[in-house]
């Protein structure tokens, strides 16, 4: 389901920071769709953890969340596990003290490898030097890339300032970036059966905002209780 929409993005939606301009939706509808998704899942993981009221069943399903991060892992579904991390790394999930003392040390350490892996640091140095090895089918972490082309597009100009020509220096290494790291994933499809009852789950599924997640984050861990 998801390499579905993400082999719907053309490469036009990269150029020149198209998700970020004030027409994106029309510039970026498929990348933008792709992103968004992503972040309503990252809520749904999150919701998922924080709505048990007892804390072992909220660990228990920490668990089962990395487990599954650690199977997408291993299947290249890199996007995937993008929104897992995030959603156990959110502030509202983090907190939870209690919930995550009865996590197995086993899958915190997991966790923490999965953490390093998609790391920021060093422009997601330790993830860019993983994907250079993985080969398709791959569904990518988009963070890394949107980082560099928009670092591209501030860094060099669409065109030379003393003869107006257009910098094609820009539009080569463009082209490179596209084709190493989203047309070489597009064109391999995974070879899986469709599941429509979890495909319905998955877009049916209660998604909490911030701000109700913080607060049933503290009404499940108050200071009070933590502290006790």
């Amino acid at each position: 389901l998801d390499f579905s929409d993400f082999s719907l993005i053309r490469r036009c939606e990269f150029q020149n920071s198209a998700w970020t301009k004030k027409n994106k939706e029309n510039l970026a509808p498929n990348l933008l769709h792709f992103i968004r998704k992503s972040s309503r899942r990252c809520c749904w993981v999150s919701t998922s953890v924080v709505s048990p009221s007892d804390h072992k069943k909220r660990a228990k399903i920490i668990e089962r969340f990395i487990k599954l991060a650690e199977i997408l892992k291993k299947k290249n579904n890199f996007y995937a596990v993008a929104y897992i991390i995030g959603g156990l790394s959110s502030a509202s999930i983090s907190r939870l003290r209690r919930t995550y003392s009865c996590v197995s040390k086993q899958r915190l350490k997991d966790l923490a490898s999965l953490k390093e892996l998609l790391s920021p640091n060093n422009n997601f140095s330790k993830y860019s030097s993983y994907i250079k090895n993985v080969k398709p089918p791959s569904l990518p972490f988009l963070s890394p890339l949107l980082r560099n082309l928009i670092y591209l597009d501030d860094g060099m100009l669409n065109n030379i300032k003393s003869n107006h020509m257009v910098n094609w220096k820009k539009r080569v290494r463009f082209q490179e970036i596209i084709n190493e790291k989203i047309i070489k994933f597009q064109t391999t499809h995974y070879n899986f059966f469709v599941l429509i009852p979890i495909v319905t789950m998955l877009e049916e599924a209660e998604c909490l905002d911030e701000d109700s997640l913080w607060n049933l984050s503290k009404n499940r861990e108050s200071a009070r209780k933590i502290k006790s």
